[in-house]
């Protein structure tokens, strides 16, 4: 399954992004941050804390790389949700 995490610097979002990366039935391929955050295009294991780098740069839009995913996990705000909501519904996510 090729998941996406929205807000992999959050508490949840860590714990998140920490399991997937340690599964072998999960692989990261996006992690989404708020717009303007220090930490876009940093790697998501770094973001996350995971303790290794992923080679995955964390980036600030998702429909760029939503097509990537099969399934997007989300803990940031209820008005990014409903942002996401909308772009998932509209890539059958």
């Amino acid at each position: 399954m090729q998941v996406i995490v929205i807000g992999p610097r959050g508490k949840m979002g860590r714990l998140i992004t920490a399991a997937a990366a340690s599964r072998d039935d999960m692989k990261l391929v996006a992690g989404i941050a708020p717009r303007g955050r220090s930490y876009i295009g940093q790697d998501l294991g770094s973001v996350a804390m995971t303790g290794s780098e992923l080679g995955i740069p964390v980036t600030d839009d998702l429909e760029s790389v939503i097509d990537l995913g099969d399934v997007i996990i989300d803990f940031s705000t209820k008005e990014t949700a409903m942002e996401v909501l909308d772009l998932a519904v509209a890539h059958k996510k």
